[in-house]
C-alpha cells in the first residue's frame, strides 16, 4: 500500500472513531454537572440569548462542533458566517471602521491581522478575557505567547497531475521539489499575495537552508495570483505538473468535480495555524466566551477535526503522523518578507 493511500485508510479509519467519540463525549458531560463559573457563564450567556461567529474553517467542520455546543448549551443560538481568512480580515475591519456591528467571535488564519488586531484593541488575547479555567485541558503547548491558542495545523501538501506524473514519481520531501527534473513544471502561488506561504517558505529556509530556497528558485517556477482555487484549477487542466505548499481542502475538491489530481504529504510540516479570539466590544461576551471554552475543548476540538482536508487539532494531531514546525510570526516582517522574496528572484 502506497504513503498517500495509507495516509487516507487511517484518516479515514481515525474519522469514524473521533466523530463517534466526541458525539458520546459531549453526551457524557452534558449529563455531568458544570463547574460553578461555567455554570454562572451558562446563565448570563442564555440571556444574551446568541453568539456571532465569523470562522474560516471548513463549514461542515464547524456544524459539527456547533451543534454539539447547542446540545451542551440549549438556549443559544450561534449566527455562524463561513469566509476565508482574508475576507473575514477585511469585513471585521470594515466593521470595526464604520462602528458597526460585528461577530462577537473570529476565527481564521491570518496572523498578521490577528496581531494588528490585538494592538488597536479590537480584540482581546484570551488570557485577559475571563475564560474560566483558561487554557483548561486545551494543550498548553498550543497556547502561542503572541496569538494565543493554536485550533488547528492545516497540512501544507505537494499537490500533482496524475497524467503527467505518477504516484511512484511523485515529491514525498521538500527536498525533492529542487529535483532539476521540474524545471519548468512548478506552479506556485505568489508569497507577495499569499500571508500563509510566507509562514511556510520561512520555517522551510529556516530548517533546510538557504541553498533550498536558491534551488526552488531556479525551477523556472510559474506564480500564478489569485489563491490556491485558480491555482490548482491551472494544475488540474494539466498546465503544469506540480503546485507545492497547497490546501488539501481545495485539492479535495477539485478531486469531487473529476480533476486528475492528488497529493502527497512532505514532513515536517509548516501549514497555517487556526487562531481564535473575542471581539474587545463583543455585543454578546458571555455567550461569546462560552462558545470559546467549548471550541477549545476535547469534545468541541475533536468534532472539527477533518483528516480528508488536512486539518489537526491539538488532540488529533497524531493522527497526521507528522511534525508540525512551530507557528512564528516573525516570517511575517517585512525582512524576513524581502529574505524571501530575494532568496526566491521576486522583486
Amino acid at each position: 500500500m502506497t504513503r498517500l493511500r495509507k495516509y487516507f485508510c487511517v484518516f479515514a479509519a481515525a474519522t469514524a472513531m473521533l466523530t463517534l467519540a466526541s458525539v458520546e463525549g459531549v453526551r457524557a458531560q452534558g449529563a455531568a454537572p458544570l463547574s460553578a463559573s461555567l455554570a454562572t457563564l451558562y446563565t448570563e450567556a442564555k440571556k444574551e440569548g446568541r453568539v456571532v461567529l465569523y470562522a474560516a474553517t471548513a463549514e461542515p467542520a464547524v456544524n459539527r462542533t456547533l451543534a454539539l455546543f447547542k446540545q451542551k448549551y440549549p438556549g443559544i443560538a450561534v449566527e455562524f458566517t463561513r469566509l476565508n481568512s482574508g475576507a473575514i480580515s477585511q469585513r471585521f475591519s470594515a466593521e470595526k471602521g464604520a462602528n458597526a456591528p460585528t461577530a462577537d467571535v473570529i476565527s481564521n488564519t491570518a496572523i498578521a491581522f490577528q496581531l494588528d488586531a490585538f494592538k488597536k484593541g479590537w480584540l482581546t488575547p484570551l488570557d485577559a478575557t475571563n475564560i474560566p479555567g483558561f487554557p483548561g485541558e486545551f494543550p498548553a503547548s498550543d497556547v502561542h505567547p503572541q496569538l494565543g491558542p493554536i485550533l488547528a495545523r492545516h497540512l501544507s501538501i505537494t499537490s500533482y497531475n496524475k497524467k503527467l506524473v505518477s504516484e511512484d514519481q511523485a515529491p514525498k520531501t521538500w527536498e525533492d521539489l529542487v529535483d532539476p527534473k521540474w524545471k519548468g513544471k512548478i506552479l506556485m502561488l505568489d508569497p507577495r499575495e499569499a500571508e500563509y506561504l510566507n509562514m511556510v517558505l520561512g520555517g522551510l529556509i529556516s530548517l533546510l537552508g538557504e541553498d533550498w530556497a536558491k534551488r526552488l528558485s531556479q525551477q523556472n517556477l510559474r506564480y500564478v495570483a489569485g489563491g490556491a482555487v485558480p491555482t490548482t484549477e491551472i494544475l488540474g487542466a494539466g498546465e503544469a505538473a506540480l503546485l507545492p505548499f497547497n490546501n488539501g481542502g481545495i485539492v479535495k475538491a477539485a478531486v469531487n468535480a473529476g480533476a486528475p489530481l492528488a497529493f502527497t504529504v512532505p514532513n515536517p510540516q509548516t501549514g497555517p495555524a487556526t487562531l481564535i479570539a473575542l471581539n474587545a466590544k463583543a455585543a454578546r461576551p458571555n455567550a461569546a466566551r462560552l462558545l470559546i471554552h467549548f471550541m477549545m475543548s476535547e469534545a468541541g476540538s475533536r468534532a472539527s477535526f477533518v483528516p480528508e482536508e488536512g486539518v489537526a487539532t491539538p488532540y488529533t494531531r497524531e493522527v497526521m503522523g507528522v511534525k508540525f514546525l512551530p507557528v512564528e510570526p516573525k516570517y511575517l516582517t517585512p525582512e524576513w518578507r524581502k529574505r524571501i522574496n530575494d532568496l526566491l528572484g521576486l522583486k
